[in-house]
């Protein structure tokens, strides 16, 4: 059961960061993550911002589903934690580089926990 406790807090705090670096895009996008061009895919750093406060916010939502031990929060989990290290793809090739790595790993480690050890919440809460 550990580690899908582990998953449940890593996935809430991916999420956390995600809306961080939506709000900073959208405050100070231009300022603080240069120009759009440095990106994989060149749309406005508002939009981005918009689109990483939802996927924190989905995050967010995975994660107490699958700390309360709902089973389909297994599947919520995978698919916020995959959407979210999509989109810090994008932002491999720009100064945020170190950033999206982090959210990356931390994504992947969510990935294996819950599709490794997920049955244990079968066992748990059955």
């Amino acid at each position: 059961m550990g580690w899908i406790w582990f998953a449940a807090w890593l996935v809430g705090l991916a999420g956390v960061f995600q809306i961080i670096a939506g709000l900073v895009a959208i405050i100070r996008g231009d300022d603080y993550f240069g120009p759009t061009t440095q990106v994989a895919v060149d749309m406005g750093y508002a939009a981005w911002g918009w689109i990483h406060i939802f996927l924190g916010i989905f995050l967010i939502v995975a994660a107490f589903s699958l700390a309360k031990g709902h089973i389909y929060g297994r599947i919520i989990t995978v698919l916020a934690a995959t959407a979210s290290a999509i989109s810090q793809v994008m932002f491999l090739g720009g100064s945020n580089g170190f950033w999206a790595v982090l959210v990356i790993v931390m994504n992947l480690f969510v990935i294996w926990a819950v599709m490794v050890h997920g049955t244990e919440l079968k066992r748990e809460y059955s």
